[in-house]
């Protein structure tokens, strides 16, 4: 386990956290910043990170940094949550060596990179690493370092705007597993359910009313929920945001939600939602003081946030654009530079683990 030696205070966390789980997040943050920083469809975002040798107050973490995070962390155990953690850090690493590592300038550094690939792949056969650098699409290589039987694909935008709006879109294709009945898996991907299914990332999400007497207040339930179905209103989520290990900020929002599950008869189907930003009512930053506002651009594109299901096959896609607003202060600048490699590692965890039918 490593020593944080720098970085902003952590802020109070509902969800505790494993030592050992808040270090192989750090290192997967290090490791989604470079995969953005090299990443041909993020030149927009590269160019801006470039200029910076800090950001949030601490100096940008090497690649190295990474490396001896997982390597004071490569022993097996922990728990799920940390044993996935240190899976789809393990496959990120694989993806930087993968863009790396033909450049003569990372010699020594692809070379310290190989030799802990080959360490924690070497049930996989000597081969591995070789078929790693022999592939070059950048999603479908992090996936299947993560796991040979998951494809995982980025689908559309992945950089910043013209409008200073930071988007991506991913999705991942697997096996479907027997008991993944389409109703059960239609309640793990609602909205509503979000807060039991990633309760680190939202402590609270729910289906409420449109009136809300202070922003300061959360806003009441809406009776007569029923997870799984069709439904359309105002989701009201908590957003614990962190990156690099270290707790950013906290966001509550109200989110107009569309909410659609189309099933088959034969218990296949589709699941898809749709939602932009209809309030957003406070920010924390840096477990600061609660400030009103915070975001002005949260939203998916139809279409674009969906589970189907046949008989053999799960594909899930996700996506996001947001945007950081004025309401932040100084942070605003901050939290935009790292809002795309922070969205792409929780994006794509959200996808290597959506969780299924038989683990809520």
């Amino acid at each position: 386990m490593t020593v944080r030696k720098s970085g902003p205070p952590a802020s109070k966390d509902p969800v505790q956290k494993d030592p050992v789980e808040r270090d192989l997040e750090e290192a997967l943050g290090i490791l989604h910043y470079y995969l953005a920083l090299n990443s041909p469809m993020s030149r927009n975002w590269a160019a801006r990170a470039r200029r910076r040798s800090q950001v949030l107050g601490i100096s940008v973490p090497a690649v190295t940094d990474a490396v001896d995070i997982l390597n004071g962390n490569v022993r097996e155990g922990g728990g799920e949550g940390v044993e996935h953690l240190r899976r789809h850090a393990n496959a990120a690493l694989a993806q930087v060596h993968n863009q790396m590592h033909r450049d003569p300038s990372n010699r020594r550094l692809s070379r310290s990179l190989r030799s802990y690939l080959k360490k924690v792949h070497a049930p996989r056969g000597s081969t591995f690493i070789d078929q790693i650098e022999a592939r070059s699409p950048p999603g479908r290589v992090l996936g299947q370092a993560y796991d040979p039987n998951v494809s995982l694909e980025i689908t559309g935008p992945a950089d910043l705007d013209e409008a200073g709006v930071t988007r991506f879109y991913a999705k991942v294709t697997r096996k479907r597993g027997r008991h993944e009945r389409f109703q059960r898996v239609a309640e793990t991907a609602d909205p509503q359910n979000w807060h039991k299914v990633y309760p680190q990332q939202f402590p609270e999400a729910y289906d409420c009313d449109d009136f809300f007497g202070s922003r300061y207040e959360m806003p009441r339930h809406k009776p007569g929920a029923v997870l799984g179905k069709t439904w359309s209103g105002l989701l009201a989520e908590v957003f614990q945001w962190s990156f690099w290990g270290a707790d950013l900020a906290a966001f509550r929002n109200l989110l107009r939600m569309d909410f659609k599950a189309n099933p088959t008869s034969d218990d296949n189907g589709t699941i898809e939602f749709k939602y932009s930003l209809y309030e957003s009512l406070t920010n924390s930053v840096f477990d600061g003081r609660v400030s009103p506002g915070g975001i002005d651009v949260d939203s998916n594109d139809a279409g674009s946030s969906s589970v189907s299901l046949t008989r053999d096959q799960i594909t899930i896609q996700a996506g996001k654009n947001i945007r950081f607003s004025r309401d932040t202060g100084i942070f605003q600048d901050e939290l935009n530079l790292v809002a795309l490699p922070a969205v792409t590692m929780w994006i794509i965890g959200l996808l290597l683990t959506a969780p299924t039918s038989t683990s809520t």
